[in-house]
């Protein structure tokens, strides 16, 4: 694995650490200002009809995340990785409205000069709340 593939794990990596704090000031350096984060069981739940854009989406993301969420905590457990683009096989679990889910998720990133571009959250199977 290359020195930019490495850096780019490392840095997707990093990612997931800070959403599981819910640390939102450690992210932001890691995030284009024209990222995109497409999909994922929050972006369904909450009803926001399009992708989050930018650092104003961002935030408003982790937002929704306090809103809709009493939990959630993303869990990646394979990374695999090609110039630019990293792939992580995971798990997405938390608790909506009292109901605990366990989510399998595709998350597939896109980063240019070692920031984020696109995010594209895949929910694959498990149980989940309704809308």
């Amino acid at each position: 694995m290359g020195a930019g593939v490495q850096q780019d794990v490392a840095t997707v990596r990093a990612i997931y650490d800070a959403f599981n704090r819910r640390d939102l000031a450690a992210i932001r350096p890691h995030v284009a200002p024209h990222a995109e984060l497409h999909g994922g069981p929050t972006e369904r739940i909450a009803d926001t009809g399009h992708p989050y854009r930018g650092l104003d989406g961002l935030q408003r993301y982790f937002a929704d995340v306090a809103r809709v969420w009493t939990d959630l905590r993303a869990r990646p457990e394979d990374y695999r990785a090609t110039p630019g683009s990293v792939v992580v096989f995971g798990r997405l679990t938390g608790t909506h409205e009292g109901q605990r889910i366990d989510r399998r998720i595709v998350w597939t990133w896109r980063l240019e000069d070692g920031r984020v571009t696109s995010l594209s959250v895949s929910d694959v199977g498990g149980q989940a709340p309704a809308p």
